[in-house]
């Protein structure tokens, strides 16, 4: 779809996160810290690959306060998409999430 890129690493996360106008992400303390600063609205998709699964955690905190979307990574091929291009087309709830 235009204007959807993916990315497998990025060094200057400063200047993607700039560029972006919705950003998907792993839910880990670093990425869930400086997704707080950036102010846009995200889409968490947690590793179920960590211990006591704090990724879930830190995406449900996002998410309780109404600050992310969560997308479990068992339902990602599933969801994600659809997800992602509902936010998309939702300009009040892309707002919401970034306030």
């Amino acid at each position: 779809m235009p204007g959807i890129q993916a990315h497998t690493f990025i060094k200057e996360m400063d200047l993607a996160y700039a560029a972006a106008d919705i950003i998907v992400s792993r839910a880990g303390a670093i990425a869930i810290s400086e997704l707080c600063c950036v102010g846009k609205p995200i889409i968490l998709v947690p590793s179920p690959n960590v211990s006591e699964n704090h990724q879930y955690k830190n995406a449900q905190s996002l998410v309780n306060k109404n600050a992310a979307l969560l997308v479990e990574d068992k339902d990602a091929s599933r969801k994600l998409v659809s997800t992602l291009l509902d936010l998309v087309k939702d300009s009040s709830l892309q707002g919401s999430l970034s306030s």
